[in-house]
């Protein structure tokens, strides 16, 4: 790049390279030259959609994803691509839309069942979903996300039983499915079959020793059975296995209040401040006048549809 910096193909390449390696801002800078010339196609305007959505800029990112569909409108990838950041920003009905369009013109796109199934269970539509979730497996039957994913729609229609059977059925197709192992475990909660619950997240630990979200389950598991010192002991697990997450921290200061522990919490924030060189705004109620008179409730496993790209929440 340095040695060709007038040249669009270094450049696109260059701005590719930076976006493999996460670096958004580079792409961006590195590629803007070649919208100031005039010289973006479709590849260029959703490689710069891309570096704004990894930014978290989806606004943005949709306006390139659109003006690349409007470039290629039969590019399944792209319009993929733009449902997907209308996700981001809540137009589900527009991310709908696009899927059944790439669907039109490719009714086995992988991607595109995935995510129209997605969007039915983050919008609570389960019967939809359900539908949704049978059609991906008529089109994947060897594929166990489907049948994940049929699993919480049944979960959502509170039809345990089936639930249970397409989420069993994927974990025998892919016995490290951590996402289908939790959906399992949240449901076993909810009939009260705690022992069977801890077991089956424990299984995802014995292949992924530090994940974070099956740690914080069985902190959220050990609290629903008064179980203190585990929950806390989980919390603090999750805390040392992933030191640079907020997340963990910020549920072991909650659980310590919550048990009206303040100054454990306040511990464990400066704690944190210590490493990261500062208090995070989102932990300024720790001040010692500002204590909140709230307690957190504590959720479990959120209900989720994943092969690794995509959550229900």
């Amino acid at each position: 790049m340095a040695a060709s910096p007038n040249s669009a193909v270094a450049r696109r390449m260059y701005g590719a390279a930076l976006m493999r390696q996460g670096d958004a801002d580079g792409t961006i800078t590195t590629l803007k030259p070649l919208f100031d010339k005039g010289e973006a196609d479709p590849r260029l305007l959703s490689l710069m959609g891309s570096a704004y959505a990894r930014k978290g800029d989806f606004n943005t990112a949709q306006k390139y994803f659109e003006q690349a569909v409007a470039a290629e409108p039969n590019a399944e990838a792209l319009r993929t691509q733009l449902a997907m950041t209308r996700v981001a920003t809540g137009d589900n009905r527009g991310a709908t839309e696009d899927l059944q369009d790439v669907l039109r013109i490719d009714p086995k796109s992988l991607q595109a069942l995935m995510m129209t199934t997605l969007i039915d269970l983050r919008a609570s539509n389960f019967k939809v979903a359900e539908a949704s979730a049978k059609r991906l497996i008529a089109t994947y039957p060897k594929l166990p996300i489907g049948y994940n994913m049929l699993g919480a729609a049944y979960l959502g229609l509170n039809n345990l039983k089936f639930a249970e059977a397409n989420f069993r059925k994927s974990l025998e197709m892919k016995p490290d499915y951590h996402e289908a192992r939790r959906n399992l475990a949240q449901l076993l909660v909810a009939q009260k079959r705690f022992d069977e619950a801890r077991r089956e997240l424990l299984r995802v630990l014995d292949t992924d020793r530090g994940n974070l979200r099956t740690m914080l389950a069985l902190s959220n598991l050990a609290g629903q059975q008064n179980k203190t010192d585990e929950q806390l002991d989980w919390l603090r697990k999750a805390v040392g296995a992933n030191p640079q997450s907020l997340q963990p921290r910020l549920a072991l200061v909650q659980t310590y209040l919550k048990l009206g522990d303040k100054k454990g919490a306040l511990n464990e924030a400066t704690s944190w401040s210590v490493t990261s060189r500062r208090i995070p705004r989102r932990w300024k109620f720790l001040r010692p006048r500002t204590w909140p008179r709230t307690t957190m409730a504590m959720r479990f496993v959120s209900t989720t549809a994943s092969s690794g790209c995509c959550r229900i929440m």
